[in-house]
């Protein structure tokens, strides 16, 4: 066995970093397809409860991890219904309408949305059978309130039924400038999470 020549080395090498390279393109290609599946599937289920509502929208974390190129752990699906309707018959008529797609809701009686009765938020039942966890989220108020009363400005992001995205003016600017606005009364958790999530970012507490 001869010793390999620096030459040889440096091009085994060479070769080793380039097959890297290669590796992950193919991951960052792989992500990108599996975020674009995610966007699919949560069009198609904003398309079905346009009847129940015709401003349903996903809202939060999903639409701000596709804007960042993260794929997605779940979908929250905010959803409002009829004016005076109740939250039983909000989700009876999506059951309904998500059953044609082979799915259905079932209410939540313990979650992270131990604020019900406020930030608008009435009600939430989990999607059963779905290629993506999601949450339909029944607001007592309209989306845009619920959303501009989120806790922080990175979730203050949207994506519509035909898959526009909308992005608030605090959202924008703190991507921009790398900075998140967290109210003051926020739970200790949820900064923690945030902090965690971001950790690059500047933290204004207003």
């Amino acid at each position: 066995m001869t010793d390999k020549t620096i030459g040889e080395l440096l091009r085994e090498k060479l070769d080793a970093t380039k097959q890297i390279a290669q590796n992950m393109t193919r991951l960052e290609e792989i992500n990108k397809e599996r975020i674009e599946l995610q966007k699919q599937f949560a069009c198609v289920l904003l398309e079905r409860l346009l009847t129940v509502d015709p401003d349903v929208v996903v809202a939060g974390g999903a639409p701000r991890d596709w804007d960042n190129d993260r794929q997605a752990k779940d979908l929250d699906i905010y959803i409002q219904g009829k004016e005076y309707e109740s939250t039983w018959s909000v989700a009876h008529r999506a059951n309904r309408v998500l059953s044609t797609l082979g799915f259905s809701v079932s209410r939540q009686e313990s979650n992270d949305y131990d604020y019900l009765g406020q930030n608008g938020i009435a009600a939430v039942y989990d999607l059963k059978e779905v290629m993506v966890p999601a949450q339909l989220i029944i607001c007592s108020v309209s989306q845009n309130k619920v959303i501009d009363m989120f806790d922080c400005s990175t979730s203050k992001i949207w994506m519509s039924p035909l898959g526009y995205v909308h992005k608030s003016p605090e959202y924008t600017v703190g991507k921009k400038y790398k900075t998140y606005f967290l109210k003051e009364e926020t739970k200790h958790e949820y900064k923690e999470r945030m902090r965690n999530k971001f950790p690059n970012y500047k933290e204004v507490i207003v």
